[in-house]
């Protein structure tokens, strides 16, 4: 379980960024430097496999009943995942 909150936490950072790469989108900033290439790499391409990992761990979990309730951090990770769905796939 220590495993599953540290993943979850991890996911939470990844999910941040991808919210601040689509603030990106839609402001002009002299992006410039290393933070921006974290960013997008953090963002974009890292955060939506993580979150389908968690979601499937997630899945795993309640099938399997081990599940204990969500905590808030994983239930935001869900609805990022349910956003990128929507923005990756539909768009």
């Amino acid at each position: 379980m220590k495993l599953f909150q540290q993943f979850n936490r991890l996911a939470l950072v990844f999910n941040l960024m991808f919210i601040a790469c689509m603030g990106l989108r839609f402001m002009w900033v002299d992006a410039q430097g290393a933070w921006v290439s974290i960013l997008i790499v953090g963002g974009w391409l890292i955060s939506f496999p993580c979150n389908l990992l968690l979601a499937a761990w997630i899945i795993l979990q309640w099938l399997r009943k081990q599940s204990n309730p969500l905590h808030i951090v994983a239930i935001l990770n869900l609805l990022v995942l349910l956003f990128q769905l929507r923005y990756f796939i539909i768009l």
